[in-house]
């Protein structure tokens, strides 16, 4: 194999793992984690535009090169300015053209909160324990190089991501890793085995030459080992006595200690928990497409991972490859800066939730837990609330009169329940993500379905809302649902437990994989039939590099995968995971997203408006203002008992679903519907769609289209102000309001697009309380 980039031979690529991949993530897939450990001569590097890439590129200029914060962002926002995540003398990144691409604006205002906070905390703890931590420049990585003439052996590598430090508290050498997280410390819980192997490369890692690494960043991407400064690094080279690893709050300064212990013990941690955890991502599993698909190198050979050339109706561009939702086409269409803001995995406020959505979210994690019991059972009127003035489902509490009005709901459905008359053994999965390749547009189109069922040897897509006005019957439109009972005798799963068209097995991209009828859910913290916010977004790696991992994975056989015959990944007598276990593999993620997030398509009415029946919906029928000028289609109301047309035009998700169906995603038989339950306080109505129907299929097709066309060619992601602003969750990063640039000013008071003043002050946070928490902002 030969670099290429220069054309010299390069050794056989390393098996590069970082720490966060020694945990699965919820709802990731463990094939990812081992084609992640993989380096593909040739791969993209990874974009800059990550948060974590640029938030790494401005500490790196205050703590290596002596900048002022605000002199560190403003290089950052001069296209072409150095101070790139390769480098410190690096231009950023451009464009197709050759045109310099400055960071989003909001982004580069997160960036500075951020940077603000994590400066903070440092100081703040060092004003607390004592010592004076200097910022370390190179990344500490424990290597391992294959015994000279041994055959198949590969080199391995293991890395850590987060912010380095070294320091010495009496006779002690100290290593530190500060990792960086966009919410506060604690939000997202961190495995034993993760934090395990980032003590472990602390105490035996080597500093990497991140210099030469930045001379020839394709070299190292390209799986040549990382070149080693050795002892000749001062006094951060030599090894410590007692390591630390520490999680840091981007938004309030706060931090927490997740290790702190010697060498020794670090290594016994490893020995312990972190091991395994390595073994089990290099051995992989059962793929499961998903989110991971976006960035996976194996993606092109994996059968798993439906093919829909021309599910959007978009060609391709020249932009790089994304994710799509309707979830986030919706947002696009209300703010293009706000479906940004999400797409990149900004801190959201959790206090800008219309009760409306909140309500509607709490009814579905309720309904979500019941249909996830074993055995299997249809809900009944037993299983409400206890308590129906106060009840919560997730991370979603109701009070008061939203509480009633959410039970009422839950009573509603125990009438239209979809597990109702399901035979014993029927096929049943619960907030079940699908996944299909948009090969035309290069786009990975995202969908959950609230449950996904066989109704007979056919599978029945269900998706749940809710609405503050009684639903209709089902009139002449769209045909009610028909709660037939399957009948006895189960379709098979098919191979890795795919969808499968009732007895026979799937074919390759049939459909997406469920190991689990009991399959998680989205990924904690993403709201409730939504796409999370794409995992890819956390501090620098070695030699520079968002949190997607540095290097890529090339297939390594005709599967597209690595082999288990070749042994590549599994040399024999490994002296990493010791008797011939498995290498590592990459995959952490120090950004973790997952926030409340407001869903456009239910935003409240504007300000003035008289609520409907004491509901901040707009009346049946009546269609809501878009922020962009126009109207939506009301989730509520009337669209949703009219005829197909406007049914699918109200819920474009249900329009995504009939185009699973037509392209093979979801294996579509002679009874499957696309069906949409809606519940009110008076009573429930399920819709049903054929998703077989050429007429359907047509009205489908332009609703997805309309609603991807604009995000698909959308490259500047401008806000576009209007009355949603007021509760935006992302309004504090918004580049068409100042409230960003008041949250360290005492006394300042925020204002929103129009000029006027928000609701609120900000006000100077009471002593001890970080600048910038979200208690500190009155509301």
């Amino acid at each position: 194999m030969s670099d290429h980039t220069s054309g010299e031979p390069v050794p056989a690529p390393t098996v590069r793992v970082f720490s966060g991949s020694a945990a699965l993530a919820e709802g990731g897939c463990p094939a990812h984690r081992r084609f992640n450990a993989d380096p593909s001569p040739g791969a993209d590097p990874p974009p800059r535009d990550a948060p974590g890439a640029v938030l790494d590129a401005v500490l790196d200029l205050v703590e290596h090169a002596g900048m002022a914060l605000e002199e560190a962002c403003a290089r950052l926002s001069v296209p072409g300015s150095p101070g790139g995540p390769e480098g410190l003398g690096e231009p950023g990144r451009a464009l197709p053209g050759g045109r310099p691409a400055p960071p989003h604006p909001g982004l580069l205002l997160w960036v500075r909160h951020a940077a603000r906070c994590y400066l903070e905390g440092l100081a703040g703890d060092r004003g607390r324990d004592g010592p004076h931590r200097a910022p370390v420049f190179d990344f500490w990585v424990r290597q391992y190089l294959p015994v000279p003439g041994s055959p198949n052996s590969r080199p391995y590598e293991l890395c850590a991501r987060g912010r380095r430090y070294a320091y010495a508290q009496g006779p002690e050498r100290v290593r530190e890793l500060r990792v960086p997280v966009t919410g506060a410390v604690g939000a997202q819980a961190r495995s034993r085995a993760e934090v395990a192997v980032a003590a472990y490369v602390l105490a035996t890692g080597t500093p990497v030459d991140r210099d030469a690494c930045a001379a020839r960043p394709g070299r190292y991407r390209g799986g040549a080992p990382y070149p080693m400064r050795g002892q000749r690094g001062g006094f951060d080279a030599r090894p410590p006595d007692r390591v630390r690893v520490v999680e840091a709050s981007c938004l309030d300064s706060s931090t927490a200690v997740l290790f702190d212990g010697s060498a020794a013990e670090a290594g016994e941690a490893f020995a312990s928990a972190g091991r395994e955890g390595l073994r089990s991502a290099l051995v992989g599993g059962a793929r499961s497409p998903g989110g991971d698909c976006l960035s996976c190198a194996g993606r092109r050979g994996c059968g798993r991972l439906p093919r829909a050339p021309g599910l959007l109706g978009l060609g391709g561009g020249p932009w790089p490859r994304r994710s799509w939702s309707v979830s986030l086409g919706l947002r696009h269409r209300g703010c293009p800066a706000r479906a940004h803001f999400h797409a990149l995995g900004l801190p959201a406020d959790p206090g800008a939730e219309p009760a409306r959505l909140r309500r509607e979210r709490a009814v579905r994690a309720w309904l979500e837990r019941l249909h996830r019991r074993l055995p299997r059972r249809p809900c009944t009127a037993g299983d409400l609330p206890g308590d129906r003035s106060s009840w919560s489902a997730g991370r979603w509490r109701l009070e008061g009169g939203q509480a009633r009005l959410g039970s009422a709901m839950i009573a509603a459905h125990v009438g239209v329940c979809p597990l109702r008359g399901l035979a014993s053994g029927s096929h049943v999965r619960v907030g079940h993500r699908l996944a299909a390749d948009d090969t035309r547009a290069d786009v990975l189109v995202l969908a959950r379905a609230d449950v996904l069922h066989h109704r007979g040897r056919s599978w029945i897509y269900r998706a749940v809302t809710t609405t503050a006005d009684a639903p209709a019957p089902a009139g002449d439109g769209c045909a009610p649902a028909q709660a037939r009972p399957s009948p006895s005798g189960d379709a098979l799963l098919g191979e890795e437990g795919a969808l499968s068209r009732g007895d026979d097995p799937p074919s390759p991209g049939e459909g997406p994989p469920c190991r689990d009828d009991n399959a998680a859910g989205p990924r904690g913290g993403a709201a409730l039939g939504e796409e999370p916010p794409p995992r890819d977004g956390g501090t620098s790696g070695p030699c520079g590099g968002a949190a997607l991992s540095p290097n890529g994975g090339a297939p390594a056989s005709g599967e597209g995968r690595p082999s288990l015959e070749d042994g590549a990944l599994f040399p024999t007598g490994d002296t990493l995971l010791g008797d011939g276990g498995a290498g590592p593999a990459s995959g952490g993620r120090p950004f973790p997203g997952g926030n409340a997030l407001l869903d456009d398509r239910n935003r409240p009415a504007p300000e003035g408006r008289s609520p409907h029946r004491g509901e901040d919906a707009p009346p049946p029928g009546e269609n809501a203002p878009c922020r962009n000028g126009g109207t939506a289609p009301a989730p509520a109301g009337g669209a949703l008992f009219g005829d197909e047309e406007a049914l699918l035009a109200a819920e474009p998700r249900l329009a995504l679903a009939v185009g699973l169906f037509a392209c093979g995603a979801l294996p579509a038989g002679p009874d499957s519907a696309v069906e949409l339950e809606v519940l009110g306080p008076r009573g429930a109505s399920v819709r049903s769609l054929d998703p077989g129907s050429a007429r359907v299929r047509a009205t489908a097709r332009r609703v997805v289209r309309e609603l991807a066309g604009p995000w698909h060619g959308d490259t500047s992601h401008l806000p576009t102000p209007g009355e949603a602003c007021l509760d935006c969750p992302y309004r504090r990063w918004c580049p068409a309001t100042d409230l960003p640039d008041t949250l360290h000013g005492p006394g300042a008071r925020a204002r929103d697009r129009r000029g006027g003043a928000a609701p609120g002050p900000v006000r100077a946070p009471p002593p001890g309380q970080a600048a910038g928490s979200p208690s500190s902002e009155k509301r």
